[in-house]
């Protein structure tokens, strides 16, 4: 107890198979690097596979100090065993121990490069905080947190990453003996929401560049903060999931609560922000554990994604606003009880669909309770389809290569406020669509463009899929 590990302005190389140095049980400890240490690990296997850790502490203990952190292995060829700093909390049959856990722990300064598993990995911790971190090429997440509490992490820096830059994963089963996956040490699962999934933390100062998988994901987690993150070339710069283990998905997760998320930016990537389910359907009451998020997610700005700018699947209780999207459509399938405000789209369609497949408006019974607010669409449409209970304040459109705006399969639709300029074919449609109610309607175009051309049209399929109980006041 009460020592410090001090590596002096050298370079330092292990060649022998294993974990470096695994400490178990002492307090207030620290591992320290001067300014010029490196540590080179070439612990692979004969097949180029990474064989053990660098530095491994395990609890309990209180109080653990690391420094300067200088960590590089030999590539190995595929992702496979070895962290470069792992800390593993003790094992209990309610998941990490309330008492004697591994707790205070300050990591800073460090450096992981080509690490055959994440740069680092805390399970069942407390009390943590991490910053001025640089992760270059590692074969997994960069810093990854599972079943953790009270964490600030701050000023990271990710290139090429292999897998997510910052991971806050609490796995899901309401089985005590699976709840440290039979290990006796983490990863941790957890029988609901609680205070050790992930529980008050904060996220800031992302970078990251390349690799893949997305710059920060959660999955399973509660009451975080996530501000002021960057990502170029990723899956995308926000991943919020949940699910079902099964057909591919190995683990399960709850739908994390009181998640706030602000100031992001995502260029070139598969998506800039991306919240979704698996294996669950938002029919099915019994799985609203898996599909209910309280997440609120503000000031962003997406160019270019390679699939959607903005992408929400399978999904309730989110809150969007103010929001830049540029270059690419975003979608929006299958979502209730979820509002967006200030949304502004350039060169992209904005598309919302109430459920994944085909609604009949005289059948559909769940509600999807959605709120647009302050819709803006440069060169591109609204659609709004197979939904029922939608609310549309301030929606425009100008320049749309199709139909301006179009409510499809919907019923229970009141919109007010909207503009259509400058669309080709029908600036407002309406089709098989029941209750809908319009105040307010402008529609602007110079020409005549595609055919057939109409300002509104209201119809339907067949004479057994028709529209019916529409209202449009005050259109110009």
């Amino acid at each position: 107890d009460n020592s410090v590990l001090y590596f002096p302005a050298d370079e330092y190389t292990v060649t022998t198979q294993g974990t470096l140095l695994t400490i178990s049980g002492l307090d207030n400890i620290g591992v320290v690097f001067e300014p010029g240490a490196v540590l080179k690990m070439d612990n692979l296997n004969g097949s180029n596979m990474g064989t053990g850790h660098a530095f491994e502490f395990r609890g309990p203990f209180d109080g653990l100090y690391i420094d300067g952190l200088n960590i590089v292995w030999t590539r190995p060829v595929d992702r496979g065993f070895g962290d470069g700093l792992r800390i593993d909390g003790p094992y209990s049959s309610q998941g990490p121990a309330d008492t004697r856990t591994i707790s205070n722990i300050t990591v800073k300064n460090c450096r992981f490069k080509n690490t055959p598993q994440p740069g680092m990995v805390l399970m069942g911790c407390s009390d943590i905080q991490i910053e001025g971190i640089k992760l270059q090429d590692t074969w997994a997440d960069g810093v990854h947190l599972n079943a953790c509490r009270r964490f600030n992490i701050s000023n990271i820096k990710g290139e090429n990453v292999g897998d997510d830059n910052i991971g806050l994963v609490t796995y899901y089963s309401n089985n005590t003996s699976d709840y440290s996956s039979g290990r006796g040490f983490g990863p941790y699962t957890q029988p609901a929401i609680n205070e050790w999934s992930n529980y008050q933390g904060t996220v800031s100062d992302l970078s990251s560049t390349g690799g893949s998988a997305n710059g920060v994901r959660v999955s399973g987690s509660n009451n975080i903060v996530i501000n002021n993150i960057t990502a170029h070339g990723r899956k995308s710069a926000i991943e919020i999931d949940a699910g079902i283990a099964g057909g591919g998905y190995n683990w399960s997760y709850l739908a994390s609560k009181n998640i706030r998320v602000a100031n992001v930016v995502a260029t070139n990537s598969s998506s800039g922000i991306h919240v979704n389910t698996f294996n669950v359907s938002l029919d099915n009451s019994s799985q609203a554990n898996y599909y209910t998020f309280d997440v609120a997610i503000s000031g962003v700005t997406v160019k270019n994604s390679n699939v959607d700018n903005i992408l929400l699947q399978n999904c309730a209780g989110i809150k969007l606003s103010d929001v830049e999207s540029i270059g690419k459509s975003s979608r929006f399938r299958g979502i209730e009880n979820t509002h967006i405000t200030n949304f502004k789209q350039t060169n992209g369609n904005f598309q919302v669909f109430g459920r994944n497949s085909t609604v009949d408006p005289d059948n559909v019974s769940n509600e999807n309770n959605i709120q647009l607010d302050e819709i803006h669409i440069r060169e591109g449409n609204i659609l709004l389809q197979d939904i029922h209970d939608i609310t549309g304040n301030s929606l425009s459109t100008f320049g749309s290569g199709s139909d301006g705006l179009s409510v499809v399969r919907c019923k229970n639709v009141s919109l007010q406020g909207m503009t259509v300029q400058d669309f080709h074919r029908r600036g407002f449609l309406v089709v098989q669509s029941h209750q809908v109610f319009v105040n307010g309607l402008k529609i602007v175009s110079r020409s005549a463009v595609g055919s057939p051309f109409s300002s509104i049209e209201v119809g339907g399929g067949n004479s057994f899929a028709i529209s019916k109980e529409v209202s449009i006041q005050g259109a110009s």
